[in-house]
């Protein structure tokens, strides 16, 4: 591999340990501008190592199997993983500021990799993704009482369908149900989490989105094992 994707790696890795660090400094924010508790621990350099690998990784993987645009787009997307995922394991939000940022940047990878007639594909997605939502938010209240999904989940897998289109959409929410699978699996035989525990989507959301982007390379990726 040349030395300059070695490098962009490094970089990768470097920012995201940075983004994971931002993500307690903009919780402390969140914290002073809603009048609530700061976080009493803050998570550790094992938790910022895992999120400097996650970047990491999907720059190595981008880099080897990828053209230029999707490679830059998809460490940015590995990046607001990190950061959402961190700030939504503190104080259970995804913020905002964060959907405003990542919003531009989804319309414009649809854009370069799709052109501008892909965007009516972003709004068939969309109504997908509110209509799924909008089922799981019903059935959980009929089982639960309470909707279980909450508004910044639902903003969030907005701005990624727009992001992915038609039919990148229906990969993004399979490799999201995977992602909450495995979650609850793993939690539940760990026994961290029980069979009527809520937990943080931002990551399992995050997850279905680079399932999505990375779909495509996935034979190529298991050729190598």
């Amino acid at each position: 591999m040349e030395l300059y994707k070695f490098a962009i790696v490094a970089a990768a890795l470097a920012a995201g340990y940075a983004a994971s660090e931002l993500a307690y400094k903009y919780v402390l924010y969140k914290c002073r501008k809603k009048d609530r508790t700061p976080p009493e621990v803050k998570k550790g350099r094992l938790w910022d190592s895992a999120c400097a690998a996650v970047t990491g990784v999907c720059a190595l993987i981008s880099l080897l199997f990828m053209d230029t645009v999707p490679t830059v787009f998809c460490i940015l997307f590995a990046l607001f993983l990190v950061f959402g995922t961190t700030v939504d394991s503190y104080i259970r939000i995804i913020g905002n500021e964060m959907l405003l940022v990542m919003l531009p940047i989804g319309l414009l990878y649809r854009i370069l990799v799709g052109g501008f007639s892909s965007l009516l594909g972003s709004l068939a997605a969309l109504g997908v993704v509110i209509l799924t939502f909008g089922l799981a938010m019903l059935g959980t209240m009929k089982l639960k009482g309470v909707f279980g999904v909450g508004m910044g989940d639902i903003k969030l897998a907005m701005v990624i369908a727009l992001t992915v289109g038609w039919p990148g959409v229906l990969t993004f929410l399979g490799g999201m149900a995977i992602a909450i699978i495995v979650h609850c699996v793993v939690g539940l035989r760990a026994r961290v989490l029980r069979k009527d525990s809520f937990f943080p989507m931002c990551g399992m959301i995050m997850a279905g989105l680079l399932f999505a982007l990375y779909f495509d390379v996935l034979p190529k990726l298991l050729e190598l094992f």
